[in-house]
């Protein structure tokens, strides 16, 4: 396998990108004292879809 297909591509790179950020945005607010009523459940499903996708990602020879 090259290296240039265990590099993720330009779209890979920025799902992986949205991923982390909504992981971030509902870590942050399920943190706060007013946090939403769902926030912890909206957490728990950014952080699954991420490692998801990562999985995937992996099982596919990807350099993640």
């Amino acid at each position: 396998m090259s290296q240039d297909s265990k590099e993720l591509s330009p779209f890979q790179r920025g799902q992986v990108d949205f991923l982390k950020r909504e992981v971030n945005r509902w870590i942050d607010e399920s943190m706060k004292r007013d946090a939403d009523s769902d926030a912890a459940q909206r957490l728990f499903h950014a952080r699954r879809e991420l490692k998801r996708y990562v999985e995937e990602l992996r099982s596919i020879g990807k350099l993640i």
